[in-house]
């Protein structure tokens, strides 16, 4: 039976997982189209849009890791949720790093349909 602070902790856990595997592959396939405005002489404003949300993206990420860890009573606990997460990060990362390069594809061809 989780307590309170537990249950948080293991909130923030997961909450930083997410953010680290799902959103900041999203968010970092809009560096692409940063280099490609750049290329198309639009400037810098898209590419640095893009790197400071994924910098922004990643912080927040990492800032639910570290809170996930000065919540909790017991770091043993969470040290086994970690060791289950792997697994899970092993496949999502990659997949959302290919998603996230192929829907920047489609948003510089502009192809809408697969």
């Amino acid at each position: 039976m989780l307590d309170a602070a537990s249950f948080v902790a293991v909130l923030l856990l997961l909450l930083g997982v997410v953010a680290l595997a799902v959103f900041v592959p999203l968010v970092a396939s809009f560096l692409l189209d940063g280099i490609v405005a750049m290329m198309r002489g639009r400037g810098l404003k898209a590419f640095a849009l893009a790197a400071f949300s994924t910098l922004a993206t990643a912080l927040a990420g990492l800032g639910l890791l570290i809170a996930s860890r000065a919540v909790t009573h017991d770091p043993a606990g969470l040290g086994s949720t970690e060791e289950g997460l792997s697994t899970v990060l092993a496949f999502l990362a990659p997949a959302m790093c290919v998603l996230g390069v192929v829907q920047a594809f489609r948003r510089i061809t502009g192809r809408r349909t697969v």
